[in-house]
């Protein structure tokens, strides 16, 4: 039973409780620059903390640091059960500081895992402001099929049909 879990196992799993009142603190703080202070020292605390970086990310992201953002995304390991979630976060953050081939290419290959109205609605995103050259689509396929694809996964959406009828426009 739990009682027999060893402390190393415990700590593996959970973070330790300095690291998460730091993450609480983070989350309820007011000012942005309180909140990068308690979640920068909770991942201190913790490295292994995914949680507190995903928190981390919406902070510069909010703030319109996209190279932090995307920076702290990326730290999240392969093996976290937040890597997919980290991942998607990173693809926006790509999209924000203009690296739409990095951005396109892991909303696609998240996509080839598991398709997403989501993800779809982000790969039309990239090929809308990616730059090309008069009349020519965007090396991947065209913004229109994309959101076309996410509206016929996600009916209930209706950000997607506007950006469907965008991307016609």
């Amino acid at each position: 039973g739990p009682a027999n879990v060893s402390d190393a196992a415990l700590t593996r799993t959970y973070p330790t409780l300095p690291a998460f009142e730091q993450y609480i603190k983070g989350l309820l703080a007011e000012a942005p620059a309180a909140q990068i202070a308690f979640l920068t020292q909770a991942i201190k605390l913790y490295p292994a903390f995914q949680r507190a970086r995903v928190a981390l990310w919406e902070v510069h992201t909010a703030l319109g640091d996209h190279k932090e953002a995307l920076a702290i995304a990326s730290q999240v390991p392969a093996s976290s059960p937040l890597s997919r979630q980290a991942r998607f976060l990173a693809g926006v953050s790509m999209m924000q500081v203009g690296q739409h081939q990095a951005a396109f290419d892991t909303f696609t290959a998240l996509n080839r895992d598991r398709r997403d109205s989501a993800l779809l609605n982000n790969l039309g995103v990239v090929q809308l402001r990616r730059p090309r050259s008069a009349g020519q689509v965007a090396p991947g396929g065209s913004a229109v099929s994309y959101f076309g694809d996410a509206a016929k996964l996600d009916g209930s959406d209706p950000d997607l049909f506007f950006n469907l009828g965008y991307a016609y426009w």
